[in-house]
């Protein structure tokens, strides 16, 4: 399995959110520290799913039926696991163009 580029993703709405927290005026603030905490956890996460995605084999006919469901819940739970890390940050992004669009906005006027 692959991660699909997720480390990347998470550098880019990491830059993105920062961007917007010092476009509000709210860089240097808790809510950036608590975020900056949260995207650490996130990187250490990110290694630990990175470390334990399940092995691709390359015959798969040697193994038994219940060994091939083993193998299909790891991978279902693992790509469950990196579904919902990048939903977290899409929803993140998907706010901050929002934000984005109500200061251009307020900008225009």
């Amino acid at each position: 399995m692959v991660l699909s580029g997720i480390d990347g993703y998470l550098d880019f709405v990491h830059q993105s959110h920062l961007r917007v927290l010092a476009a509000t005026g709210r860089n240097q603030s808790g809510e950036m520290k608590l975020f900056e905490e949260d995207v650490a956890k996130d990187r250490t996460r990110l290694r630990g799913l990175l470390g334990s995605q399940p092995r691709r084999e390359s015959n798969y006919e040697r193994l038994t039926p219940s060994e091939l469901e083993k193998l299909m819940v790891a991978a279902h739970a693992f790509h469950a696991q990196v579904a919902n890390l990048r939903g977290k940050y899409q929803m993140l992004f998907e706010s901050d163009e929002e934000r984005r669009k109500e200061i251009r906005a307020v900008h225009e006027r």
